[in-house]
């Protein structure tokens, strides 16, 4: 590619010291704290929980961790059954739920379901799922369609979760239908039943799934978004759906990473450069399942050396660059929608490089792409990738720049 093709956005990009900032500046920590506060007191009464303690977290932003994005704060909270977690991000003063408990208070635990989660934080209040851990646990309550219940009798498996109740209904002969809408996120990669009367049958989207007591084997029953379960038991069940959701998210590896007109040696790519250059890079992330990803971000460092600057086409992404022109270090970020079992989220971005002087050796930065903020991933391994790009000059001797074309 030529460089005239893309000089016109890089230099809006070099130009940019902080494009695309968060809308909202961070409140304070004091602020974080009081605002939380605030929350849980005004629903302390109707909700029958106090507040035992607070702990507060900074977020610093990932393209420059000197900026504070905002204040994390999670609170032990003491309820009818003992002690529960809850955690709300806190932004220029405005705390949101990102904890199943924290989204309860935050409705007034009215036990009756949210609708459809619409972004992530919606998915982190959800009552029944801990999107960050990616753990599942459903309870019998009110929030079933046909459920009268009666007072808590048991501590769910999870500190967050609702209490387990249990349940008739307000015509019950012998047997109970109780019927609930959940929005998942795809299969989970496990999941069990207990329940306290015997016969039962859990019914996932029109067909059974278990039976008994024990490990539910039909995973492939659940889909993602809207997952209608039934629950047919006699009068004065109490029952407990668990299970864990995992997707595997990763970054193409290095070895399948290409640099236009440059030589290979391992990671490093060797590129002749007499003077400015342009080129492309492209970047892949790919989700290996089994469970879908409802959101996460894709991040790009140019880091110290070289002066290079890289824009990502096509996309909606948050840049920054550290100075007025193309010193490093340089970042951008961009966030990822919903991404399904098998699919690939392919990322093309235009790269500048302008030597600090002509005639010169070489020059060399590495570029580092990672895919961040995926929820409950259990292979970290593969998250993260850096390559080095090397630009040689008219001077330059060593060997990786005697192969470059």
């Amino acid at each position: 590619m030529k460089g005239s093709s893309i000089s016109r956005p890089l230099a809006v990009v070099a130009m940019a010291m902080f494009l695309a900032a968060p809308d909202r500046a961070p409140a304070s920590r004091e602020g974080a704290v009081a605002a939380v506060r605030n929350v849980i007191g005004a629903h302390a009464h109707v909700c029958k929980i106090s507040l035992d303690r607070l702990y507060v977290t900074r977020l610093g932003d990932p393209l420059d961790l000197s900026h504070t994005l905002a204040y994390r704060v999670d609170a032990r909270i003491d309820r009818e059954l003992g002690a529960a977690f809850a955690a709300w991000e806190v932004r220029g003063g405005a705390p949101t739920p990102v904890s199943p408990l924290a989204g309860e208070i935050e409705r007034g635990c009215p036990l009756r379901d949210p609708g459809a989660p619409t972004s992530a934080d919606a998915w982190r209040s959800l009552p029944y799922l801990d999107y960050d851990s990616g753990v599942l646990d459903v309870t019998t309550s009110r929030a079933w369609h046909g459920a009268v219940a009666a007072s808590p009798i048991a501590r769910p498996r999870s500190l967050w979760a609702q209490a387990v109740q249990s349940i008739s209904a307000r015509r019950c002969s012998q047997r109970l239908a109780l019927t609930r809408t959940l929005y998942l996120p795809g299969r989970p990669a496990e999941a069990a039943i207990q329940a306290s009367v015997r016969p039962f049958e859990l019914v996932v989207n029109g067909r059974v799934a278990a039976r008994t007591n024990g490990r539910v084997r039909a995973l492939g029953l659940f889909r993602n978004g809207a997952n209608r379960v039934e629950l047919l038991a006699p009068c004065g069940v109490a029952a407990e759906l668990t299970g864990v959701f995992r997707a595997d998210a990763a970054v193409f590896p290095t070895s399948r990473f290409r640099v236009a007109n440059a030589a290979r040696i391992g990671d490093q790519f060797y590129r002749r450069a007499n003077g400015p250059v342009s080129g492309t890079l492209d970047f892949t992330v790919v989700n290996h399942g089994p469970a879908d990803i409802p959101s996460a971000t894709f991040v790009a460092h140019v880091g110290v050396g070289a002066r290079v600057a890289m824009a990502i086409q096509g996309r909606h992404c948050r840049r920054r660059d550290a100075t007025s022109r193309l010193s490093p270090p340089y970042g951008t970020l961009c966030t990822l929608g919903h991404v399904g079992p098998g699919e690939r989220v392919h990322f093309h971005a235009v790269y500048e490089y302008r030597p600090r002087h002509i005639p010169f050796e070489d020059e060399d930065t590495y570029v580092t792409y990672e895919v961040r903020d995926s929820p409950w991933d259990a292979n970290p391994w593969n998250q993260q990738r850096t390559v080095t790009l090397n630009f040689c000059g008219t001077e330059a001797t060593s060997a990786g720049c005697a192969r470059a074309p």
